[in-house]
């Protein structure tokens, strides 16, 4: 029985100070010792019956001063590193960095409510993309659900609410005068021959980044998609260059791709060029083998190829200047696919063939990404139905009888 500064007995687990102030002890449903503090015994007792009511309702958690950022920590080597891919990996550490960490990463897991998670996604709202928000919503519920799981927090904040965001950013493609001019200006550019074969097969950046030379048939004219290159950041001195080769996400991305005339030729060509390149310094078994690489025959970073592209379409400008012609927009290398798709849907192409060209999982991602590709087409449809009515309604029903 614990006692006050008079000797007085004041009952289990409750003492005075010296300073006067009354504390209580107990143990709680994680064996952890916990105190209350009051500045009365009355106070102190109510203080202690609280904690031991929310200990029997499991309101407590095992550590109330676990930060948001050492669960983060934590989270991501027990749950994401063994058995998401290394890309993935960069997104969740890139979602969480960006725009997670800096509002509520030093907050103990526990006081976080609905209203910051609440606050915070608005505000990213304002300036981002619907689904980027609700990428970032779905990290947050996916943190607090095993932080639940771990007693480390009661509630889950992200649940429930309402994402707010910009709609889907229109896609960019290349007019039939931009692909032109494009691609007559990056004649005789080293990624040329990457250029023809990405808007003729529509792969995307990693896709092509990572093929070889045995992922192509030129007996049945394919391309066997299997694999994507990804860039990371060296963690150490035994990390080879920083690039990985690994599957690709969904099961759909791994497909074979037709090849026409033009991409085969510009394939042959690259293997041509590649022959002209420096002997590689390096040893791997598929990295030394790749069909698309620097000039100095190393392993393609997406942000190289960028920058290559933005020289074309600058040199295109400067002559469009110069003519007081529209000027072509800015775009990435992924603008090859949305070109090399709308392509095909104005060559008449079924919806279903395009989305197993892409590698997309469903038709109906195919539908929402070219929706305003499609309404395009039937805009143009319709223009030729109405042609072919005309030509019907204007020929004589019956020949004059002599």
């Amino acid at each position: 029985m614990g006692k006050d500064l008079k000797g007085k007995e004041l009952g289990k687990g409750i003492t005075q100070r010296k300073d006067g102030r009354y504390q209580a002890r107990f143990t709680d449903r994680f064996g952890k010792r916990r105190c209350v503090y009051g500045t009365t015994l009355k106070e102190v007792k109510n203080a202690l019956m609280s904690e031991i009511v929310d200990d029997y309702s499991k309101n407590n958690v095992v550590d109330p001063n676990m930060t948001l950022d050492q669960w983060y920590e934590k989270w991501m080597r027990v749950y994401k590193k063994p058995v998401l891919k290394s890309s993935t990996i960069r997104i969740y550490i890139r979602t969480y960095h960006c725009y997670i960490k800096p509002v509520l990463g030093r907050l103990p897991l526990s006081s976080i409510t609905k209203l910051m998670v609440t606050d915070l996604l608005n505000g990213l709202g304002k300036r981002l993309h619907k689904s980027t928000v609700n990428n970032i919503r779905t990290v947050l519920c996916d943190l607090f659900s095993y932080a639940m799981d771990n007693d480390l927090c009661t509630k889950n904040p992200a649940k429930g609410i309402k994402i707010i965001g910009t709609d889907r950013r229109k896609i960019v493609t290349l007019s039939r005068e931009d692909q032109r001019d494009f691609f007559f200006m990056a004649k005789g550019c080293f990624y040329y021959n990457l250029y023809i074969v990405a808007v003729n097969t529509g792969l995307r950046s990693g896709e092509l980044r990572a093929l070889t030379l045995d992922d192509i048939d030129f007996k049945n004219n394919t391309i066997n998609v299997t694999k994507t290159l990804t860039y990371f950041r060296k963690s150490s001195k035994d990390d080879f260059l920083g690039y990985k080769i690994s599957i690709p996400k969904t099961k759909s991305s791994i497909r074979t791709v037709p090849m026409n005339s033009i991409c085969r030729k510009a394939i042959e060509d690259q293997v041509q060029q590649l022959n002209t390149l420096p002997p590689i310094d390096y040893d791997s078994d598929v990295l030394g083998k790749l069909l698309f690489v620097t000039r100095n025959n190393r392993p393609l970073m997406d942000e190289v190829l960028g920058s290559s592209i933005r020289t074309v379409r600058n040199n295109v400008n400067k002559i469009r200047a110069s003519q007081n012609q529209p000027l072509m927009p800015k775009f990435s290398a992924h603008t090859f696919r949305h070109t090399f798709a709308t392509r095909c849907f104005e060559a008449g192409i079924p919806p279903k063939t395009v989305q197993s060209y892409l590698g997309h999982t469903n038709i109906q991602m195919t539908m929402d990404i070219y929706t305003e590709v499609l309404s395009d087409k039937k805009m143009s449809d319709i223009k030729l139905l109405e042609s072919t009515m005309n030509d019907i309604n204007t020929c004589r029903a019956f020949q004059k009888i002599s």
